[in-house]
């Protein structure tokens, strides 16, 4: 039988906003049967980079709050500090940049708790090396996952699966999910601006003068910062390899956590302010897709499958300057006088990989060979 993954488009009117909608979709998902009383449970979110503007509002966190503090539970909200150099890199700094986005107790009505302890999980492995995971996690008795999904420069697809792998991995974890990804600089592209060198977390870029960068393999973490950064493109990622050592990890990070979690989670994807580069960066591009709505599962690669199905139907909206970079942006056809705030945009039949150039195939794959789901899924829309 097919997971059913329910949704709801972004609109609202007068007494139905779309924090109504989303608690509708709780209930008809089966959250109220899912979450127990006494429940602990962690709800895993990200508070967004400092700098960011894009991350979730902490509304839906709050209102999915006291929709499980309404069912006896006792919920507190999570993330990880992260791999690369930044406001969330300690667990100081990571509350801090949490409080000052709005997440905490006080607003939220939950603790807010940064998991920085992790235990090893045992039987699992990626090769030689053990995979660790956040206690918290592990401990509570059941997990509602908040995503929003955006685009990424590693996985093309940011969603539920990128958001419990990498989002509740230590950072040796992280750092083992990324050890394959060792970008290169064309040198034809690139205009000796430094950014890379700036934001490289391990200095493992060299930029002097008018000299074009040159990345230090031996000392590269494959944090994939660099991509992200590079104002025109010229540090590309060498999908043909390493997706195929990336995406099994991922599903390994994410079958540790989801193990002994099975009919005690929900995953909750909101397809709201879709950037094309995730929350962790420090800057927020517009959008490169409408907003498409909320998705609510219990299966973790139904709804990630689902999200990625809508992005790829949606139109492109011209803005982002990663749809100027990736794309030829026509203006033909288009009156003068509104020339530069209009364009035709082509469509194109894989958005991650003409726009990022990833293909998000593998990681879905991977997640379902995994166990952690289907892809197959049936849609129930609540208007």
């Amino acid at each position: 039988m097919k997971p059913t993954v329910y949704f709801t488009d972004p609109t609202a009117h007068a007494r139905r906003s779309l924090l109504d909608k989303l608690s509708d979709l709780f209930d008809r998902s089966g959250g109220p049967e899912i979450f127990q009383r006494g429940d602990k449970v962690c709800i895993k979110v990200h508070f967004g980079e400092e700098g960011n503007t894009s991350y979730l509002r902490p509304a839906y966190a709050r209102l999915l709050v006291n929709k499980l503090k309404d069912l006896g539970a006792e919920p507190f909200l999570t993330d990880s500090n992260t791999l690369y150099r930044g406001s969330r890199h300690t667990t100081e700094d990571h509350l801090i940049t949490a409080r000052n986005h709005g997440f905490t107790e006080e607003n939220i009505g939950a603790p807010i708790v940064i998991a920085d302890e992790f235990v090893e999980i045992e039987g699992s492995s990626i090769g030689s090396r053990p995979v660790w995971v956040a206690r918290v996690a592990l401990e509570a008795d059941s997990l509602l996952i908040i995503t929003h999904v955006t685009g990424h420069v590693v996985f093309g697809y940011a969603g539920a699966l990128k958001n419990v792998s990498m989002g509740l991995a230590s950072q040796a974890g992280k750092q083992v999910m990324h050890s394959d990804l060792k970008p290169l600089v064309k040198e034809e592209k690139c205009v000796a601006c430094g950014t890379c060198r700036d934001y490289c977390p391990v200095n493992a870029i060299a930029q002097e003068g008018e000299a074009k960068a040159k990345i230090n393999h031996l000392r590269c973490i494959g944090c994939g910062e660099c991509i992200a950064v590079c104002p025109v493109g010229a540090i590309p990622i060498l999908w043909k390899t390493e997706t195929a050592l990336i995406s099994p990890k991922s599903a390994a990070y994410a079958h540790a956590v989801m193990a002994e979690k099975k009919g005690k989670s929900l995953f909750v994807n909101l397809l709201i302010d879709i950037a094309p580069d995730c929350d962790c960066c420090d800057w927020s591009d517009p959008a490169f897709v409408p907003d498409q709505g909320i998705l609510v599962s219990h299966d973790i690669v139904a709804v990630d499958q689902a999200a990625v199905d809508l992005l790829q139907k949606a139109p492109l909206i011209p803005g982002s300057i990663t749809v100027r970079k990736s794309l030829q942006v026509s203006k033909k056809k288009i009156p003068s006088s509104v020339s530069s705030q209009f364009t035709s945009l082509p469509r194109v039949k894989d958005k991650f990989k003409t726009l990022f150039g990833v293909e998000v195939e593998p990681f879905l794959r991977e997640a379902e060979k995994a166990g952690l789901g289907t892809r197959k899924y049936e849609i129930k829309t609540l208007s």
